[in-house]
């Protein structure tokens, strides 16, 4: 979607949209303030925060991994029309022999893969898809429960598959805010009012007593999510609104006579 100016608005859009940016902001930076028990303790994966900005996403991978081949998609605004902001950073080391890494298909077999999807109004992080082949070299599970919870505080399950998996929300950890419509071929837009970060694990594909060959993970703020639906409807109404004034002021100057 293009900028334009605030003194175009009519003043109700522009109220709204200065009320939904202001928002958007706040739960982008993590400027809205959590109790400690309801927070992740980290809410990042693979050094990949939520709230980012797409270049310090791309900084990010580069640094954690040169051999990650990198793939970017764009929004497209109410026109139709490719924008400039960026939609998802797909990102991922091919597998022996796989194919040169694309944003639509996944190679389950390759050694990582990660997908990060960004907000349609300002381009900040709002949701991380991991997945990571391990092979033959497997994963021990008790292993990685206790890595996960030692980074991002107690998960609410602990069965197998979904090894961790905490939703939180302003006043504690809940099941009921956990979030996996994430996959690498895109994102699902809901949100859920009242909760804040989610993030879930699973391990796949057992090759011995509690240790297996790969696992997923997903990560996502629903602060952010709302925020930006808020903001991206703010500012659908501005342009529906330009649009309209354009074809009543060029239709005044066709004069129509029967």
């Amino acid at each position: 979607m293009n900028r334009v100016s605030a003194s175009l608005f009519p003043r109700r859009l522009d109220a709204a949209r200065r009320a939904t940016a202001c928002l958007l902001a706040l739960a982008a930076l993590g400027g809205v303030a959590l109790p400690a028990q309801a927070q992740l303790k980290s809410q990042d994966i693979l050094g990949i925060t939520l709230g980012q900005t797409a270049e310090q996403v791309e900084a990010t991978l580069r640094a954690k991994a040169p051999a990650f081949q990198i793939v970017k998609v764009y929004w497209r605004g109410l026109d139709n029309k490719v924008t400039n902001k960026i939609a998802k950073i797909a990102a991922g080391i091919p597998s022996a022999g796989g194919q040169k890494i694309d944003a639509s298909s996944i190679d389950w077999r390759r050694p990582d893969s990660v997908a990060v999807y960004f907000t349609q109004s300002d381009s900040r992080v709002v949701g991380v898809y991991r997945q990571v082949y391990a092979g033959s070299t497997g994963v021990l599970a008790s292993e990685f429960k206790q890595a996960l919870a030692d980074k991002y505080g107690p998960s609410v399950t602990t069965e197998y598959p979904n090894i961790y998996n905490r939703g939180v929300d302003a006043s504690g950890q809940t099941d009921l805010c956990t979030f996996t419509n994430i996959s690498w071929g895109g994102i699902g837009r809901d949100f859920k009012p009242g909760c804040w970060q989610s993030l879930k694990v699973q391990l796949a594909d057992p090759i011995g007593a509690g240790v297996y060959t790969s696992y997923r993970a997903w990560l996502y703020d629903h602060r952010i999510a709302e925020a930006d639906s808020k903001a991206s409807q703010a500012q659908a109404a501005v342009q529906q609104e330009q649009a309209n004034r354009k074809a009543v002021d060029t239709a005044k100057g066709q004069k129509q006579a029967l």
